[in-house]
């Protein structure tokens, strides 16, 4: 049996997923491990996602009435709370992963 073809919303053509890493680390990230010595590039990426990046993708998500999936840590809620408040917990409904992704 053929399924039934699919209807979009107004009829749309296509259908775009958005699906955003917003990642903290402890001393590395999990594509540049380090020992235990830090790697301070890793560090720099989380640090600039949770004090500006995510900011910048929700305002255009918002601006755009996009809806996204934000793919996440434990550490963010930690690390980045007014982040994590300003979502109301939205981003744990979608995916929270482990405290920080090192392994």
């Amino acid at each position: 049996m053929r399924p039934a073809p699919i209807r979009w919303p107004n009829d749309a053509k296509i259908a775009v997923s958005f699906f955003v890493a917003f990642e903290a680390f402890e001393k590395y990230s999990q594509y540049r491990q380090g020992g235990d010595k830090p790697d301070y590039a890793s560090l720099a990426y989380g640090e600039y996602g949770g004090k500006a990046g995510i900011w910048r993708i929700m305002d255009m998500f918002a601006r755009n009435h996009v809806k996204g999936t934000i793919d996440t840590n434990g550490r963010i809620a930690k690390g980045f709370p007014d982040v994590w408040f300003a979502t109301k917990g939205e981003i744990a409904k979608y995916y929270l992963d482990r405290y920080v992704n090192q392994s």
